[in-house]
């Protein structure tokens, strides 16, 4: 195969284009969701979660539920689009422990969604 996972991860984090990295996060949605995880560990101090969390909910259900390590990883910057997907990924789990416990460190979200 052409695509090389580590020459890639190596490579993104140096384009000075920002929304080459978006784009990365659809290639690997599409292409290699499995490897999704380990793409956003190396991105996540350079993209926007809450644009990333609309990407993963713009692609569907499954796609949350590939993205919710990494959002885990990112909700102590307490965003509410990252607290609402995962306080919604807790209920469709019936995780009702996390639940609890993600609305009570992170109160920013929507009460309402």
């Amino acid at each position: 195969s052409a695509f090389d996972n580590d020459i890639f991860l190596d490579s993104i984090i140096k384009v000075r284009n920002g929304e080459i990295m978006y784009k990365a996060v659809n290639f690997y949605l599409t292409m290699h969701p499995m490897l999704f995880t380990r793409l956003l560990e190396v991105l996540e101090e350079l993209v926007d979660h809450s644009r990333v969390v609309n990407q993963l909910r713009r692609t569907g259900d499954w796609a949350l539920q590939i993205g919710q390590a990494y959002m885990k990883s990112v909700q102590k910057s307490n965003l509410s689009a990252v607290n609402e997907a995962l306080n919604e990924l807790y209920i469709e789990d019936e995780d009702y422990e996390s639940l609890r416990s993600s609305i009570d460190k992170f109160q920013n979200f929507n009460m309402i969604a």
